[in-house]
């Protein structure tokens, strides 16, 4: 049971990092900054081959 609390305790952690990036997202959505400007290079760099 012990193993299972601890695995339990690293998904709750990970759940909320993962939370935290969601929530900053939609800050950057909601005020209309351009964070994605290196994804999108990215993606244009991989579609020109």
């Amino acid at each position: 049971m012990d193993l299972l609390g601890k695995i339990f305790n690293w998904m709750v952690v990970i759940g909320m990092i993962l939370l935290i990036g969601r929530l900053i997202t939609m800050a950057f959505l909601f005020l209309e900054i351009p964070f994605t400007t290196f994804l999108r290079t990215t993606v244009s760099f991989r579609s020109s081959f």
